[in-house]
């Protein structure tokens, strides 16, 4: 709404030209749109059994993306986070219940990473 733009790439485009280093484009069921200077990618949504509740999505895939960015990770690597934390909220009636503990956390990402990996 703020851009005018429609698709990720052109809302993308129009913040990377105003300054922005980088930016994150959720797209729901479809993942996240990321693009800087020098990348451009979608990620892919991570999986979820069954959506309770969506509340509380966005501000747990901001928790996952910026934690995973303070952590020294990539930015690919902090939207993949972004989207798992996503995923395990949305399968709750709460919108912080299903944010998972540190245990957790590395749990599900051991688990992504061997889904991933050739």
């Amino acid at each position: 709404m703020l851009t005018s733009e429609q698709s990720p790439a052109a809302i993308a485009d129009f913040f990377l030209q105003r300054g922005a280093e980088g930016v994150v484009v959720k797209l729901g069921a479809e993942g996240a749109y990321l693009q800087t200077a020098h990348q451009t990618c979608t990620v892919p949504a991570a999986h979820v059994a069954r959506i309770v509740d969506t509340v509380g999505a966005g501000d747990a895939f901001a928790v996952g993306f910026i934690s995973a960015l303070l952590e020294g990770q990539s930015a690919e690597q902090a939207v993949v986070r972004g989207n798992l934390i996503a995923a395990q909220t949305i399968q709750v009636a709460s919108d912080s219940d299903g944010l998972p503990t540190r245990r957790q956390l590395d749990a599900l990402e051991s688990l992504t990473r061997q889904a991933t990996d050739p």
